[in-house]
């Protein structure tokens, strides 16, 4: 059975590769955004942009937290 340290660790690992991803996405429709040959096209990346962008700030928002929440779980010990 996992421990709730590695379960921890497994969902801070999971968290921090998702923002990897998202913003490697990121980058690559903010381009395609700033390429797109057509003003309807451009919408559409930007939208996805926003999207992507958001879910980005979400996990590093998150990330933040949990540290935030271990750094104080370990001054009370």
């Amino acid at each position: 059975m996992s421990s709730d340290k590695d379960i921890a660790e497994r969902h801070a690992r999971i968290l921090g590769r998702l923002s990897e991803l998202g913003l490697e996405l990121a980058e690559r429709i903010a381009l395609d955004a700033l390429t797109a040959e057509t003003p309807q096209a451009r919408a559409d990346f930007s939208r996805a942009f926003h999207t992507v962008s958001r879910s980005v700030r979400q996990s590093v928002a998150l990330e933040a937290k949990l540290v935030a929440d271990r750094k104080r779980e370990g001054e009370r010990a």
